[in-house]
Parts: C-alpha cells; structure tokens; sequence
C-alpha cells in the first residue's frame, strides 16, 4: 500500500472495507490533507470513514473538521459511537462541537459526558464567542506553589491522559489564584524536594471576559506558549494556547478583509469556497452591493445636474464649437473619483490593520486626523501635477481639433487637477476621521468597509470637480450664469 492514497482509492476502500488500509493511510498522512480528502466525500462516506477509525485518533481527526463536517457526522453515528469519540476530546473541544449544533442535539450529546466535563463544558459556553473565556483551554494542570518539583511531577503524569501537556505550567495559592509559572524543564532537571515556586518567573495574563483579538496581541508581544487565563479575581480559569490564538487571528483577518470587501461576514459559510453553495454566497454579498449601489445614486445626481447647466451655459460659445464640453468633462470623472476613492481605501486599509495590532489605542484622534490630512496633501500634489502633464500630452494626441482651443486644455487639465488634489487629501483626511471616530467609539473600524467609504468618496470628487469646473471654465469664457 502506498504511502498516499487518492481520493478516488478512499472511496474504493470504504466500499471493500478493508479497514487495515484506511487505518495505515490515517496513520501516514497529515490531518489537514485527510480534511481535505474527505471534502470529496459525500456525508454517509465520511461517517463510514470515522467509523473505521479507532476512538482516539477519530476524536482527533473531529476536531480538525469545520462546523457542517462535524454536524454531518454526528447526525450520521449512533450515541454510543458519539459518546466514544466525543469523551475523547478536550474540554474546549467539545464547546466548540456543541455550539455549532442544534440545541436538541447538542442536549443530547452533553448527557454522554461525564458530570465534571459537563460542568466545565457549561463554564465555556456561559462566555460570548468575542470574549477569551469562549476558546480557552481549561483542561490543564494547576501547580500549587507548597508543592515540591518530585510532587509536581507525580501529578503531571498521573493527570496526563486527561489534561493539556505543555511546556509551562502554572502555579496557584492554596484558593487558586494565579502567582507565576514554571516549566517542565525546571519541574524535571531541579532538586526533587525543592518547591515549584521556587524556579518560578512571573508571566503576563489575560482576562476571561477580555476580547480574543486584544488577547491575541498580548500573545504576541510575550515569548510563552501558552498564556494563563483568570478571572477579575485573578483565579486561574484555563490558558490560551498557540493554536487558539492562530485561530483567533485567522478569523479576525478573514472577518476584516471580508468587512473590507463589502460582505457580511456573518452570513458567510465555513465551508470551502467550491463546497459553498451559490444561493450562500449570494446572501453574503448581495446586502452592500444593494447599499453601495443605491449611494452612488448620490454621484449620478450631482452628474446630471451639472451636466444639464453646463449644456445650458456654454452651447452658445463659439469659440468652443465643435467641442463636446460635457461629455470631455465627464470623461474626466472616472478618473479624478476613482484615484480619490483608491487613496481613501489605503487610508482605512491602514488604519483598520494599525487598530487591530493595537497600535491606535492611547493615539489622539485628531493626530490620527492630521496625519492621513499631510500625506494626502503630498499624495495629491504629486498626482495633480502627474494628471496636469497626463492631460495635456492625451489630449493633444487625442484629437487634433482640440491643438487650436489649447486654452480650453489648460483650464480643464487644471481643474482635473486641482480637484485631484482636493479630493485627495479630503478623502484621506475623511477615512481617518471615519475610522478615528469608530476606534474611539470601541467599534470594529472594519465595519466602515472600504467600499462604502468609497462610494461617499465618490460623490465628494465629483460634487468638488463639478464646482471647480463651474466656477472656472464659466468666468474663464464670459458666460453668465
């Protein structure tokens, strides 16, 4: 038997039931790629897959699976079969099993556990799914600082089987209240009759009810493992450990960049992507596209509104005959809304990342402000000047009508640019001043999505070129208005 069997063999073997082969490519194969081998496979293949499996590594090949493997699954074995894997899992695990099924079912499962896991279950589920009490690992094992390194180990390996095993551990008073930690080395290599407390070193904790994403950014400032989790009275509850805190930070950056794409990512499904279907997809996108399209009612407004004035304003110029002045304006539209809506997105792109590291926190909100307002002016300086050069070299190759109205070239590149410039430095001034706003707030800054700071952005450039087109080309050729 090879080492790597293909999908199509996995089902060929679950027909045969050759349960020695399944087992042996379990053995040879990395969980993550198993996960994806059984994404081909359909749900009752799957529960005859686990089936196969023995207790303990089907347990840990469950807890590898998304929400809608896991519910499949359990509704495809008996209780009993449930209540064999499902005893094999940790703590934490089992949380995370429960939440994502329904409450009848769930009820259900919760019976074939034990009292005390019952009880430890519930404690993890009373949190909210923001908070860290929600994902800690409450299956460890607590170190009382009058106990010996030759006591400490007794009680680590006599815990083993049914606790976390790492390489710190962490030490409590007599009513459990968290005092430093120590590590298995200084346990083991340290005088047995020696106190635990004695090598102990104080470390950083987080709180029950503190939310995941700040505690992720405390993780990643300290050089630990794992990281002790207590309540406001500094009780020992559990710890964070390296793959929550990976979990916690895949899901944040996935809800930000969804957020920042214009989808609800409430909505959106755990399932892959070819796997989801597209009636899923549709509900997680379909609500700020309506949004975002009915904002730039806002830009078509302002577009023909000037548009209509200046058709009225200018058809009688002779000078000018022969040119299409609207529509040579609003060819420049896209342009100007466009690079204004884009400098706007670098701006809440930014900032949303700087605020979820952290880094805003004690930061003055009109500092945030002045800042994106000066590179917006450098920004737009620059470009304006780019544009001004653009302009004229494209519309002298353009048309060669346009060489003899050379003034009307000038005037129109000039107010292209100066509201490139305004627009600019409006729109990252506004981001900022959006997101300042949220951050202050305790808001998720990813929720003012960079699509909908754009669509506003949008109308603001065309609004500011339209008037500067207004109050410029008019005057410049005597019209009244």
């Amino acid at each position: 038997m090879e080492n790597s069997i293909k999908k199509f063999d996995i089902k060929k073997l679950l027909v045969e039931k050759d349960l020695a082969s399944i087992r042996k490519y379990v053995e040879q194969t990395p969980f993550n790629e198993i996960v994806l081998e059984l994404e081909e496979l359909n749900d009752l293949e799957v529960a005859l897959f686990f089936r196969c499996l023995k207790t303990e590594t089907s347990s840990e090949l469950f807890s590898y699976l998304n929400e809608e493997q896991q519910q499949s699954i359990i509704q495809n074995l008996t209780k009993q079969e449930i209540a064999d894997f499902i005893n094999e899992l940790y703590t934490d695990e089992i949380a995370d099993v429960l939440e994502a099924l329904p409450p009848d079912m769930a009820k259900t499962i919760l019976l074939t556990v034990d009292k005390n896991t019952r009880f430890k279950v519930n404690q993890i589920l009373q949190f909210d799914d923001e908070e860290v009490g929600s994902v800690m690992s409450v299956d460890i094992i607590a170190l009382k600082s009058n106990m010996t390194n030759k006591e400490a180990l007794e009680l680590i390996k006599k815990k083993r089987e049914e606790s976390e095993i790492g390489q710190f551990y962490y030490v409590v008073d007599l009513k459990n209240k968290l005092q430093g930690c120590t590590t298995l080395e200084d346990i083991v290599f340290s005088p047995k009759e020696d106190l635990v407390s004695k090598k102990m070193t104080q470390v950083k904790s987080v709180k029950t009810k503190q939310l995941k994403a700040e505690a992720a950014n405390i993780f990643s400032s300290e050089d630990y493992a794992t990281l002790p989790v207590v309540d406001d009275n500094d009780i020992l509850m559990g710890m964070l450990t390296s793959n929550d805190v990976i979990d916690i930070i895949k899901d944040e950056a996935s809800e930000d960049i969804y957020k920042a794409a214009g989808i609800n990512y409430e909505n959106q499904p755990t399932t892959s992507y070819l796997k989801t279907s597209v009636l899923s997809i549709v509900k997680s996108r379909i609500f700020w596209l309506i949004i975002l399209m009915i904002g730039s009612t806002l830009s078509q407004l302002i577009i023909q509104v000037f548009n209509q004035k200046f058709e009225e304003s200018l058809k009688n110029v002779a000078e000018l005959s022969g040119i299409a002045i609207s529509s040579a304006l609003i060819a420049l539209i896209p342009v100007t809304s466009a690079t204004s809506g884009n400098a706007g997105s670098q701006s809440t792109s930014t900032l949303t990342r700087a605020s979820a590291l952290g880094e805003l926190k004690d930061a003055k909100m009109n500092k945030i402000i002045l800042k994106e307002f000066s590179v917006g002016a450098v920004l737009g300086s620059i470009l304006s000047l780019v544009n001004f050069v653009r302009l004229v070299i494209y519309y002298l190759a353009y048309d060669a009508l346009l060489i003899h109205h050379y003034k009307f070239i000038l005037i129109i590149s000039l107010i292209s640019s100066i509201s490139l410039l305004i627009s600019i430095t409006l729109s990252k001034t506004f981001g900022a001043a959006i997101l300042a706003i949220t951050i202050k707030t305790k808001k998720d800054p990813a929720v003012m999505s960079a699509p909908l700071i754009t669509t506003i952005i949008d109308a603001l450039s065309t609004l500011i070129f339209f008037l500067l087109s207004y109050m410029i080309l008019i005057p410049v050729y005597h019209i009244a208005i």
